[in-house]
């Protein structure tokens, strides 16, 4: 029986201004500048997962910015990849 897990998810994620370098983990063309974790859980919540918003996060390549982060809860038993994947979709059709 496979465990239930939650996805933590950051802003940087889905950045089109960072390098993969920095942490951008959705392709180019799916990204937009600045998201938020407004944006994210929104999109997330549109999508149908569950989220949890944690706003005193921050994103460990870059600990001197206060992003927050969004926790999806997995219900869905989904990769993480395709997850980031169908919320930068979300994200860019929403922009």
């Amino acid at each position: 029986m496979k465990k239930d897990k939650n996805i933590i998810l950051w802003p940087v994620y889905f950045d089109s201004a960072k390098t993969r370098k920095d942490g951008r983990r959705a392709p180019r063309r799916l990204s937009i500048k600045r998201p938020t974790i407004e944006d994210l859980s929104n999109t997330a919540k549109k999508l149908g997962f569950d989220v949890v918003i944690e706003k005193d996060k921050f994103y460990p390549r870059s600990w001197w910015e206060k992003s927050g982060r969004v926790i999806i809860i997995d219900n869905n038993q989904k990769s993480k990849t395709d997850i980031i994947k169908e919320i930068a979709e979300g994200l860019k059709r929403q922009k």
